[in-house]
């Protein structure tokens, strides 16, 4: 939880639409633990006419890209740390 880059500014900037999820952590209050996959995709986001922000490792972001664009995000929407 304590690597989450500029969280406080996220949550404030985002509020209910921003969703941290550790996948190397035991559960943990306040945060998703698992994986992101369609299933979570599914449930959690609403609306994929929206921008998102991805912040993970490569293959993480390749595959949350994936997953987005199948379910009708636009690519361009899709912004990730490099």
């Amino acid at each position: 939880a304590r690597d989450i880059i500029l969280q406080q500014e996220l949550t404030s900037s985002l509020r209910e639409t921003s969703f941290y999820v550790l996948t190397n952590e035991p559960a943990t209050p306040g945060y998703y633990n698992g994986f992101i996959d369609e299933a979570f995709i599914k449930t959690h986001v609403k609306d994929l006419s929206k921008h998102f922000y991805v912040c993970g490792p490569p293959p993480m972001i390749d595959s949350v890209t994936n997953i987005l664009v199948k379910l009708g995000a636009s690519p361009e929407a899709v912004v990730f740390e490099k």
